[in-house]
């Protein structure tokens, strides 16, 4: 009884803190004390008692293209790195996209080169069915550790946010390098392993309150559980001979990028 009590009262700090700091953040929307209360409450109690496996049926698929629908700057900043990395050369630069979800990403792509062929490729039908809704792209089912490309078939490989569920990440590294052409380049945006757990929480709170839904919103925190450091990533492109030629992003941020170029065989 006492270790309840003292867990309580701790966690009544934590709110009492929490609410502080949203008072100063423009970000978040709050309607009242008591949505606060129930969702973070929610956020650290109700959490055990849900199974999570994160297979994404058709209605699961559309909540989490629903939400990430409202961040469109966040696809539109990757879109202009990709365009940047395409040779002025390539009339027709072939494009993958590993991973592409609901494809909000290759619409961004299709936005700033509409002369590019995008091929996606993705282990969900559901997520393959919405990409071709939302983007021109040809699509594929498959997953990092065996893409269905040919060698050499790739000007750019992306892949955003992804690299969390891959199984063998030395793997997924040596599948992209071999459908890359020589010289052509991977940009990977991934999460940060090291990022603060208390900045998490804060993030996850603000999704429900801005209408994600538990599942969204914890599907994004717990991404972090298999999430990779920079180093490691850093890592991953020296051991498959690749050239990190630009990065973005610190040890403390929530994110970070990475393009490595392939060197020429």
């Amino acid at each position: 009884m006492k270790n309840k009590k003292s867990l309580l009262i701790i966690n009544l700090i934590i709110l009492v803190i929490i609410l502080f700091i949203l008072n100063f953040i423009n970000n978040f929307q709050i309607f009242s004390f008591f949505n606060i209360y129930i969702t973070f409450f929610s956020v650290i109690f109700v959490k055990s008692k849900i199974n999570y496996d994160y297979k994404f049926d058709e209605k699961k698929a559309i909540l989490f293209e629903k939400y990430m629908k409202k961040y469109p700057q966040l696809y539109q900043h990757l879109a202009s790195i990709v365009k940047n990395n395409i040779s002025s050369n390539l009339r027709k630069p072939v494009i993958l996209d590993l991973g592409i979800g609901p494809g909000l990403l290759s619409k961004e792509i299709n936005n700033v080169l509409p002369e590019a062929h995008i091929i996606g490729v993705d282990p969900s039908e559901e997520m393959l069915k919405l990409s071709k809704k939302n983007a021109f792209v040809e699509t594929k089912i498959g997953y990092a550790e065996n893409i269905p490309m040919e060698n050499n078939s790739v000007d750019v490989v992306i892949s955003r946010f992804n690299l969390t569920y891959w199984k063998d990440s030395k793997k997924g590294f040596s599948e992209i390098h071999r459908v890359l052409k020589p010289g052509g380049k991977f940009i990977i945006e991934a999460l940060n392993k090291n990022f603060s757990y208390l900045r998490l929480l804060l993030i996850k709170i603000g999704m429900v309150l801005k209408g994600s839904g538990f599942y969204i919103a914890r599907y994004h925190f717990d991404s972090y559980k298999t999430a990779y450091s920079i180093g490691s990533v850093k890592k991953l492109f020296s051991d498959e001979n690749f050239n990190i030629v630009y990065s973005e992003g610190g040890k403390n941020d929530w994110k970070y990028i990475f393009i490595g170029k392939k060197m020429d065989t």
